[in-house]
């Protein structure tokens, strides 16, 4: 993920924060282990900790939850979504937005049993 307001990129493999005109490592950030999104400002990362190799079953530990990391607190904030949370984002008003499932499912592109359940749910940032 890129920010070039900020100048930053976030490697989001190893949870790695870059500087994108020196290439220097800012640090790194523990949750959420799937970062999809970064806020305007800099000052936030979201994303999930669903892990797209997981088992799609019963006792799979996916979770219907968004994370939140604050960079200048180092918070993490736990939501909980209606949906299973994919890309997590911020649009132009500065919500905090979900592409969502409402289905477990490994990603956005396979159905499960030709059956769409993809939605966009505004999440609700205490």
């Amino acid at each position: 993920m890129y920010n070039a307001a900020a100048d930053i990129l976030v490697d989001s493999d190893p949870n790695r924060v870059y500087s994108s005109t020196t290439f220097q490592n800012l640090g790194s950030f523990e949750k959420p282990n799937f970062p999809t999104g970064l806020s305007a400002d800099d000052s936030k990362f979201f994303g999930a900790d669903n892990n797209y190799r997981w088992n799609i079953d019963y006792d799979s530990p996916h979770k219907k939850e968004a994370l939140i990391f604050d960079r200048n607190s180092s918070v993490i904030t736990t939501i909980e979504t209606v949906g299973y949370p994919h890309i997590l984002f911020e649009n132009f008003r500065g919500e905090v937005t979900s592409l969502s499932s409402g289905l477990k499912r490994a990603t956005l592109y396979r159905d499960l049993a030709d059956t769409p359940d993809i939605f966009i749910e505004k999440v609700e940032v205490p």
